[in-house]
């Protein structure tokens, strides 16, 4: 097997940027995430894959793209050697295999994340080995500021969502009556429990149920959607329903307020969030939802995604 391959690499091309994917299981995933706004940017760019599953994928999907595989730090010097005009590293997840090209000192190494990295990163002081860190929003500076304390010469740069644009942008007519409830394997007890309350509230009178997890149960009257739905449910709903997991903030892009199902005393505590823990509580949360604007702002950075915050940003380097 191969432990490095260059055979994508355009040597007539100048490229100055590299998006850099190191997660052995997600690598794809966090690439097919930035890909269409890097190439948006008519900037020349490579991709450098750590998995060989996933640089297989990539190439048989995007043939005419720059794609490269490297495995151990010798392979990666070579990638480096064969991009002479290199200059700026992104970096898709903060992974051990990232030393391989920090340590180069003539390249800027920024830490851009992934979809779901905004909520789901561990912040640890290794962070501190990236030049600069550019973020979604005003949240994640200060998750980092509240966990780090000292976050000494890094730089923080706010480039919102770009991914979200086309919603974030859109004004969507709701319905009042249209209640989405989001869920994860093992939550099967609040769809269970959501459906005796249908008849407590005349606003529950409709609603829909979407899962993750081909495989979670659901009762009689929640109508299943899958994900490839997902756009066209969340963007007709008026309120959604959720259960404690963490994988609620790309939601927010929608601009429909949360309702979590929960004690708002537990440890993970949402601010923008209405809790409830009855039915009758669920009543009382829809009616004091309050306006979604500065927490579109606030976690997502609305101002900064629709100011195309990015593309400019990234022409700034180069």
């Amino acid at each position: 097997m191969k432990q490095v391959d260059y055979s994508k690499l355009n040597v007539f091309k100048s490229t100055k940027v590299m998006l850099h994917a190191a997660d052995p299981k997600l690598a794809y995933n966090h690439i097919t995430y930035w890909l269409e706004k890097f190439q948006q940017s008519n900037i020349n760019f490579s991709i450098l894959v750590r998995n060989i599953n996933s640089y297989h994928k990539l190439i048989k999907e995007y043939p005419s793209e720059q794609i490269l595989y490297a495995n151990a730090p010798i392979d990666v010097e070579t990638i480096v050697n064969k991009q002479p005009d290199l200059k700026i590293v992104f970096y898709t997840a903060n992974l051990a295999k990232n030393i391989h090209l920090l340590r180069f000192n003539h390249l800027t190494h920024i830490f851009i994340g992934s979809k779901n990295s905004d909520y789901l990163s561990k912040i640890n002081k290794s962070f501190r080995a990236y030049d600069e860190i550019w973020v979604s929003s005003q949240y994640m500076i200060d998750k980092f500021k509240d966990t780090l304390k000292n976050i000494g010469h890094l730089e923080f740069k706010i480039i919102g969502k770009p991914q979200l644009k086309e919603i974030l942008s859109r004004k969507n007519h709701k319905d009042s009556k249209f209640i989405t409830l989001v869920s994860k394997k093992g939550t099967i007890s609040i769809s269970s429990w959501l459906d005796r309350c249908i008849s407590y509230s005349e606003v529950l009178q409709e609603y829909k149920f979407f899962a993750k997890d081909d495989n979670t149960s659901y009762t009689a009257n929640i109508k299943r959607y899958n994900i490839e739905q997902e756009e066209d449910v969340f963007s007709k709903s008026s309120y959604f329903v959720v259960d404690r997991s963490l994988e609620f903030i790309p939601l927010l892009a929608y601009g429909v307020p949360l309702l979590m199902y929960g004690d708002p005393f537990e440890e993970l505590k949402v601010p923008f969030a209405s809790y409830f823990l009855d039915c009758q509580e669920l009543s009382f949360s829809l009616e004091k939802v309050d306006s979604m604007d500065g927490i579109q702002e606030y976690f997502l950075g609305k101002s900064k995604t629709l100011d195309n915050a990015f593309l400019k940003a990234l022409h700034e380097f180069i």
